[in-house]
């Protein structure tokens, strides 16, 4: 049946009088529809006789005040009127709220509502229900629109076409009720929902619950696949008698009707149950009364954990401890022997000790430069400011060999690219300075006063790791220090007997009990309690055993302690180099340098500019391939590990793009790499971390060698 239409006059630009009220006419909720009939017609219109409106002019004025009341309410009718060009004619204040709640628009009379929207997609949408209505269509429509932070409101929408005096359509009316809050609170059920169905699934527990007649009311994804089922949907309103385990349904409900009549749980029980494909397997099993709001049983809730591998792995685990105790027996006569070997293989040479030789060669880098922080006024002393910049320098390098020499865990020769002239002399004055803070400042702070004496003859050179050997000399002089509770005597000395190059260190302290000294090598043994780690003298074991030395200890109790390494001397004495050769100078070049961390940008930068070269740098490899783009470049230096694009990934696309410009790979696994041959495609070398001003002229003059 067609909804008469109602007769409205139109204002001046085309819009009917009242229209937002008039859209309420012809659609399936009218709150008011006398009034709404009443009220929409206007002076003009009584005059010219087209609306007969009972009660005459005063009626009509009441009516029209009650629905400007309406239109003007603060409550959440929702209420708004276009006319053909989109244009407001009326709205209600919850509407104008609604605007500039979603858009932060304000909006006014005359207003087209489309320029309002601000999504492309929503302004759309709403063109084409207007056009509905304006050709004359009733629609109720649920809609969606964003806001500017993103979030999502939902209305209900109920649009309807404006008619005037001869039954044209001159706009349109929209009726909304706001159902943002049901349709947030339902997808919160929603999602609540999904989350508990997602953990039970999840879980590798199986669970499933039963209603007093023991049928199924539920249960997850893990249970229906062992009943025999696709989901859990297969398994509601059926019993254990239609499910895979129906061999064993009435003991099933046994136990369920037990649990259901006493209100008692019945956990951890080891039952039987038999697979789809006819296996047994073993479940631990615990069942629980359900209960209603009342507190009244209401069902049963199980759970169950297959634990057939456990229990095959118990039986397994049976028979090896029974063969592990005939093997005991065997190895027990030779267990002390086995022990020690391992004990001095591993963690005492190498991979336990790593910590404590970075705090040994940290100290005096934090304590000479927090110094010089602390007084920036002995800066002015250039000579002392040197010597503390060279303990510096020489500290970090140490702990650079730290770490290149994690990767030699256990007894290993030391590697011929680190094997140096040494001046053990020499290391042993360096060392001591080095020390200081600890042998004299700390020591005279607790009230102690450590006297050194040097007894140091003319010795050769040996050949090894200069770093290593003053790793060696900062242990023993600790210990010795440690050792000299009281103050007392720490002598160090050097000589040549039999052949080998002896050095000792001595002190007068408490010294070792013969038990102690039998034991001081082996890893984590410490007299010190919770103030030593036991690594210190079994890391100058394994140091002196790598350079083919000896290492011999002699202490008595209260007389002190006397370390004496024996190390072999060449047959060729080799020449001490003081500082490596400088690297052929190569041609000047244009160089981009890559890497996500500044200060190491900053530092090869300052490197290649001292050299003459020009740099351009970039923090990642997105912003080095723009600029590779852009300018001509002789080569490239990037960092391996980066962000979103590895150093390696950046030279594939850096030879893309420039066959011919080298990539130089700057890494800190540089060794590794190097030691197991590895180089990756469209790497021309590979420079490790940390660098130096002496590895980037070799390595360049190495990719770049001299006409």
């Amino acid at each position: 049946m067609t909804t008469p239409p109602v007769r409205c006059p139109v204002s001046a630009w085309g819009a009917p009088l009242f229209s937002s009220s008039s859209s309420l006419r012809g659609t399936h909720s009218q709150p008011f529809p006398e009034l709404m009939n009443s009220s929409l017609a206007s002076d003009q219109s009584l005059e010219q006789g087209k609306v007969t409106v009972p009660g005459g002019h005063n009626h009509r004025q009441g009516k029209a005040a009650l629905l400007q009341s309406i239109m003007d309410s603060p409550q959440d009718i929702i209420i708004f009127a276009l006319d053909h060009a989109y244009r407001y004619t009326e709205f209600t204040p919850s509407h104008q709220a609604m605007i500039r709640k979603i858009w932060g628009r304000e909006i006014a009379i005359g207003m087209n509502l489309l320029e309002v929207i601000r999504d492309p997609a929503d302004r759309e949408k709403a063109k084409a229900n207007f056009d509905r209505a304006l050709q004359g269509e009733h629609l109720l429509l649920l809609e969606e629109y964003g806001d500017r932070s993103r979030r999502r409101w939902f209305y209900e929408n109920r649009y309807s076409p404006i008619f005037n005096a001869t039954g044209g359509i001159v706009g349109v009316s929209v009726f909304v009720i706001d159902i943002s809050e049901r349709k947030q609170a339902e997808e919160a059920v929603r999602a609540s929902q999904q989350l508990i169905e997602g953990i039970m699934n999840t879980m590798p527990v199986r669970v499933f619950w039963k209603d007093k007649n023991l049928i199924f009311l539920g249960c997850n994804a893990a249970f229906a696949r062992d009943a025999g089922f696709a989901g859990p949907q297969d398994v509601i309103g059926k019993n254990s008698f239609q499910t895979a385990g129906r061999d064993r349904a009435e003991m099933y409900h046994q136990d369920d009707r037990q649990v259901i009549e006493t209100g008692c749980a019945k956990l951890f029980i080891e039952e039987q149950q038999t697979t789809r494909d006819g296996k047994t397997r073993t479940l631990l099993t615990s069942k629980l009364p359900l209960r209603n709001a009342q507190g009244e049983v209401s069902g049963v809730l199980g759970t169950y954990m297959d634990i057939t591998d456990r229990k095959q792995a118990e039986e397994q685990l049976r028979d090896r401890n029974r063969q592990l105790g005939e093997a005991l027996t065997e190895l027990g006569r030779t267990q002390r022997q086995v022990i020690q070997q391992e004990q001095l293989r591993g963690l005492g040479q190498m991979a336990s000790g790593v910590a404590h030789d970075f705090n040994n060669a940290l100290a005096p880098i934090i304590g000479f430069s927090e110094f010089l922080l602390r007084h920036p006024d002995k800066l002015a002393d250039h000579a002392q400011v040197l010597k503390w910049l060279t303990s510096i320098h020489t500290c970090a390098t140490d702990a650079a060999a730290v770490v290149r020499r994690m990767r030699e865990f256990g007894p290993q020769q030391v590697a011929r690219d680190a094997l140096t002239p040494i001046d053990l002399n020499r290391v042993i004055l360096q060392t001591l300075e080095l020390t200081e803070p600890r042998w004299k400042d700390q020591a005279q702070a607790l009230g102690r006063t450590i006297h050194i004496a040097t007894d140091l003859q003319p010795v050769p050179f040996i050949t090894g790791e200069e770093f290593a050997m003053r790793e060696v000399l900062t242990n023993l002089i600790f210990n010795a220090v440690d050792a000299l509770t009281h103050g007392g005597t720490l002598t160090l000395g050097t000589a040549v007997r039999e052949g080998l190059l002896n050095l000792w260190v001595s002190d007068n302290g408490v010294g070792m009990s013969e038990e102690t000294r039998q034991h001081c090598l082996e890893p984590f043994f410490t007299t010190k309690g919770q103030q030593g780690t036991g690594l210190g003298l079994s890391l100058v074991h394994g140091i002196v055993q790598r350079h083919g030395g000896t290492l011999e200890i002699a202490s008595q109790p209260a007389q002190g302690t006397t370390v004496t390494l024996r190390l072999p001397i060449p047959r060729s004495q080799p020449a001490l180099v003081n500082s490596p050769a400088k690297a052929a100078q190569t041609r000047l070049l244009h160089v981009l340098v890559v890497d996500d961390e500044p200060l190491l940008c900053e530092v090869v930068t300052e490197w290649l500019t001292t050299d003459g070269h020009t740099v351009a740098t970039a923090g990642n490899a997105a912003t080095a391939l723009q600029q590779f783009q852009a300018h001509r470049f002789d080569l490239v230096l990037t960092d391996k590990a980066m962000p979103d694009m590895s150093g390696e990934q950046l030279a594939v696309a850096i030879h893309e793009r420039g066959p011919g410009v080298p990539v130089i790979l700057m890494t800190g696994f540089g060794d590794l790499m190097k030691a197991a041959g590895e180089k990756p495609p469209h790497i021309r070398a590979i420079l490790s971390k940390p660098m130096t001003g002496a590895a980037f002229r070799a390595v360049l003059a190495e990719v770049f060698p001299a006409e």
